[in-house]
């Protein structure tokens, strides 16, 4: 039986299992790795951001720090999110048809909402 230090580790080496299979059908597979450090970066601010308070799971090491599990946990979510329509489909993005932004208003909004949260 496995310690649970591992049980958090196992669980995002499955999860990159995912990301692998999206990654072998991709043709934008440097974006991919950009996209996935980014989203690695982001898993582990998340961690500290979000999940302090509530969720702390056994990492290898040690209970309620930040782990190299987040940091694969978000390189894999971001990398296969960002990229599986995409590698199934084998459509890419038309820049041609790409609009201005409209309702400029609610970016704004969002924007102090965000700063308002922090």
């Amino acid at each position: 039986m496995l310690e649970d230090k591992y049980a958090y580790f196992c669980l995002s080496i499955m999860y990159t299992i995912a990301w692998a299979l999206v990654f072998w059908k991709s043709p934008w597979k440097a974006g991919m790795i950009k996209v996935g450090v980014a989203g690695g970066l982001m898993g582990m601010i998340a961690e500290v951001w979000y999940f302090r308070d509530y969720w702390r799971p056994p990492t290898l090491f040690g209970t309620g720090i930040v782990g190299i599990e987040d940091f694969i946990i978000g390189f894999s979510l971001f990398g296969v999110g960002g990229y599986i329509y995409s590698s199934f489909t084998n459509r890419e993005i038309d820049y041609s048809k790409v609009s201005k932004p409209i309702n400029l208003e609610f970016f704004y909004l969002f924007l102090v909402a965000c700063l308002s949260m922090s």
